[in-house]
């Protein structure tokens, strides 16, 4: 028998289970109501077909079906925030749409398009902070290629002609690195005879060292008269 002490004792923890125990199944409920809510929605190429289990983590889990016709198990917060928008079947598309995707030409769209883009990319500061931009047709690859694959040839890299403009069909070519290097806007371009040469090649065309014509240049020496030094020099040396 159970004194009227234990019994009052007993009937409050039962009530307090009972409490814990609908306020647990309200909890559920409304965690169910809320995760209903994207049966039927779509995103992107998913649509939410229902509710399944949550994996082990407790991550709310969604079957849905995709355009092309498959099946996937989906995370809710990767529906919501875009990270997951297709089975897969939208990279395929685009893998296999011009099957270059692991080709050079398409790595040097890549990176031409980073340059201007993508302000924590090292050469951002010397494209994109300067205005450097490409058209709108190049956003896709098989833009950029449709411009520029006439006079492509492995081994060449994409030059501006006028280097203080953007990318464009008409203001790029396919040079060798070496003729980029050259074309460079930190280069230090001479006259000579008329013709203005990068310091590189005068020194090969008068035959004296690159570092005897940048020493001459950087004590503020130019055109004829940085030459005449150069080569005085050249031949006092060579007595």
């Amino acid at each position: 028998m159970f004194t009227t002490g234990e019994l009052s004792s007993w009937a409050v923890l039962r009530k307090c289970n009972q409490q814990d125990s609908i306020n647990a199944s309200n909890t559920y409920s409304i965690n169910m109501v809320k995760a209903m809510d994207l049966t039927g929605k779509i995103f992107d190429r998913w649509t939410v077909i229902g509710r399944v289990d949550n994996d082990k983590y407790g991550t709310t889990m969604w079957k849905c079906f995709c355009t092309c016709g498959e099946h996937g198990i989906v995370r809710g917060a990767e529906l919501k925030n875009g990270t997951s928008t297709s089975c897969g079947c939208f990279n395929r598309e685009i893998i296999t749409k011009h099957g270059m995707h692991k080709s050079r030409p398409y790595k040097i769209w890549q990176g031409l398009k980073t340059k201007c883009t993508n302000s924590k990319q090292p050469n951002h500061e010397r494209y994109g902070n300067r205005g450097i931009n490409y058209p709108t047709k190049w956003e896709t690859f098989e833009g950029f290629w449709e411009d520029m694959k006439t006079s492509y040839q492995d081994g060449l890299t994409i030059d501006r002609i006028d280097n203080t403009i953007g990318y464009s069909k008409d203001n790029c070519h396919w040079i060798t690195p070496f003729e980029q290097n050259r074309n460079m806007r930190s280069n230090i371009f001479i006259e000579y005879n008329g013709i203005k040469y990068c310091l590189t090649d005068l020194a090969t065309k008068i035959n004296v060292s690159r570092r005897r014509l940048y020493h001459l240049h950087n004590k503020g020496y130019n055109g004829n008269e940085l030459i005449s030094r150069a080569l005085d020099n050249n031949m006092r040396l060579s007595r």
